[in-house]
Protein backbone atom coordinates (compact mmCIF):
# COMPACT_ATOMS: atom_id res chain seq x y z
CA UNK A 1 0.00 0.00 0.00
CA UNK A 2 1.18 3.15 -1.15
CA UNK A 3 0.40 6.05 0.92
CA UNK A 4 0.55 9.94 -0.77
CA UNK A 5 1.30 12.84 1.68
CA UNK A 6 -1.39 14.82 2.26
CA UNK A 7 -1.83 18.31 0.82
CA UNK A 8 -3.03 21.21 2.43
CA UNK A 9 -4.42 22.27 -1.37
CA UNK A 10 -6.60 19.28 -1.23
CA UNK A 11 -7.69 19.92 2.22
CA UNK A 12 -8.88 22.96 1.43
CA UNK A 13 -10.93 21.68 -1.48
CA UNK A 14 -12.61 19.26 0.22
CA UNK A 15 -13.39 21.66 3.19
CA UNK A 16 -14.77 24.77 0.47
CA UNK A 17 -17.02 21.16 -1.61
CA UNK A 18 -18.51 20.01 1.38
CA UNK A 19 -19.31 23.60 3.20
CA UNK A 20 -21.59 23.77 -0.44
CA UNK A 21 -22.70 20.34 -1.28
CA UNK A 22 -24.33 20.13 2.14
CA UNK A 23 -27.89 20.91 0.37
CA UNK A 24 -29.22 23.28 3.12
CA UNK A 25 -28.67 25.91 0.09
CA UNK A 26 -31.12 23.91 -1.67
CA UNK A 27 -33.47 23.75 1.38
CA UNK A 28 -33.18 27.60 1.69
CA UNK A 29 -34.04 28.34 -1.91
CA UNK A 30 -37.36 25.70 -1.65
CA UNK A 31 -38.40 27.62 1.67
CA UNK A 32 -38.05 30.88 0.15
CA UNK A 33 -39.97 30.02 -3.01
CA UNK A 34 -42.66 27.96 -1.00
CA UNK A 35 -43.02 31.63 0.69
CA UNK A 36 -43.93 33.17 -1.88
CA UNK A 37 -47.01 30.81 -3.06
CA UNK A 38 -48.64 33.15 -0.49
CA UNK A 39 -49.00 35.27 -3.20
CA UNK A 40 -49.64 33.32 -6.06
CA UNK A 41 -53.00 33.44 -5.42
CA UNK A 42 -55.50 35.80 -6.97
CA UNK A 43 -56.41 38.67 -4.66
CA UNK A 44 -60.42 38.17 -4.58
CA UNK A 45 -62.84 39.95 -2.45
CA UNK A 46 -63.98 36.33 -1.38
CA UNK A 47 -60.32 35.54 0.04
CA UNK A 48 -60.03 34.73 3.71
CA UNK A 49 -56.41 36.32 4.06
CA UNK A 50 -55.63 40.20 4.14
CA UNK A 51 -52.43 41.76 2.34
CA UNK A 52 -50.97 42.02 6.04
CA UNK A 53 -51.73 38.15 6.87
CA UNK A 54 -49.98 37.05 3.67
CA UNK A 55 -47.04 39.34 4.20
CA UNK A 56 -46.80 37.86 7.49
CA UNK A 57 -47.09 34.26 6.37
CA UNK A 58 -44.47 35.55 3.61
CA UNK A 59 -42.15 36.94 6.07
CA UNK A 60 -42.46 33.69 8.10
CA UNK A 61 -41.75 31.38 5.89
CA UNK A 62 -38.41 33.04 4.64
CA UNK A 63 -37.48 33.44 8.34
CA UNK A 64 -38.19 29.74 8.89
CA UNK A 65 -36.01 28.63 6.05
CA UNK A 66 -33.25 31.64 6.70
CA UNK A 67 -33.07 29.86 10.29
CA UNK A 68 -32.86 25.98 8.91
CA UNK A 69 -29.97 27.51 6.81
CA UNK A 70 -28.12 28.66 9.49
CA UNK A 71 -28.46 26.30 12.45
CA UNK A 72 -27.93 24.06 9.25
CA UNK A 73 -24.17 25.49 8.47
CA UNK A 74 -23.62 25.71 12.30
CA UNK A 75 -24.31 22.82 13.83
CA UNK A 76 -23.98 20.33 10.87
CA UNK A 77 -21.75 21.88 8.35
CA UNK A 78 -18.93 22.86 10.25
CA UNK A 79 -18.69 20.27 12.86
CA UNK A 80 -18.20 17.86 9.55
CA UNK A 81 -15.27 19.83 8.33
CA UNK A 82 -13.43 20.41 11.68
CA UNK A 83 -10.29 22.63 11.81
CA UNK A 84 -8.71 22.63 8.63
Amino acid sequence: MSTSPISLKELERKAFRSTYQDGLLDIYLGGTIASFTVFAGAMEPADQLTSWQRLLIFLAGCGISNLIFWVGKKFITLPRIGQV
